[in-house]
């Protein structure tokens, strides 16, 4: 089964998922690092790696039968919880919106993991054919469970 990190619909397992944000975030870095201080070719192309780590997210889910949608509330709890916690004067220490959100940063963190780590299906599910099938249906040999 091939994955397509460009597209929403689909699965993806953990070893093919985690290498791939892995680099994803490795290349956004050089990029940033290349011109620091400069909205440019470099900075845009750090921005374009969002969409393949957002698609990613959600063929992870899809592969434990959970909906695109999980993956957007842990993203707009990251990004909302981070904004919020950013917005304020850190100097004093946290206010309680502060606190607000780094609580919403936490459990958008929290939920990510747990859709990256979790159990995909057995089986096909409601998003495609499990990952770890052969195109005739079958386990692959090696691990008991199928392919590592």
């Amino acid at each position: 089964m091939r994955y397509n990190p460009l597209l929403f619909h689909g699965r993806v397992r953990r070893w093919v998922f985690l290498p791939t944000i892995f680099a994803i975030n490795f290349l956004g870095r050089i990029a940033d690092r290349a011109e620091p201080d400069s909205i440019g070719p470099i900075s845009i192309l750090s921005i374009a790696m969002i969409w393949p780590a957002l698609t990613l997210s959600v063929q992870r889910a899809h592969d434990s039968g959970k909906s695109g949608w999980h993956v957007a509330a842990a993203w707009g709890f990251l990004i909302f919880g981070t904004a919020i916690l950013l917005s304020g004067d850190l100097s004093d220490g946290l206010s309680a919106l502060g606190w607000l959100g780094l609580l919403l940063a936490i459990a958008g963190g929290i939920i990510s993991l747990v859709i990256t780590f979790a159990a995909g299906d057995v089986g096909a599910n409601r998003y495609g054919p499990n990952p770890r099938d052969d195109d005739d249906g079958a386990l692959a040999e090696g691990t008991p469970q199928g392919r590592g």
